[in-house]
């Protein structure tokens, strides 16, 4: 499991989701960065599951948290 928060240089990166696709990920990212102009974002590759490993891309964002409860 990762964290919720990352630090990079002097900004805080909150998690926002996670896609199975890089271009994915990129497409959400724009469309808030068209939102809002200062929003900021930074992903990451990841691996998800022990045994049968699969590849996973983390979205963080700098102005936007998504609320969820899991």
């Amino acid at each position: 499991m990762g964290s919720r928060m990352i630090w990079i240089g002097n900004k805080k990166y909150y998690y926002y989701d996670t896609y199975r696709t890089r271009e994915e990920a990129y497409r959400v990212a724009k469309y808030y960065q068209k939102k809002d102009k200062k929003c900021k974002y930074f992903i990451v590759k990841d691996y998800y599951g022990m045994v049968l490993s699969e590849i996973v891309y983390k979205l963080y964002l700098t102005r936007i948290i998504r609320l969820s409860f899991f």
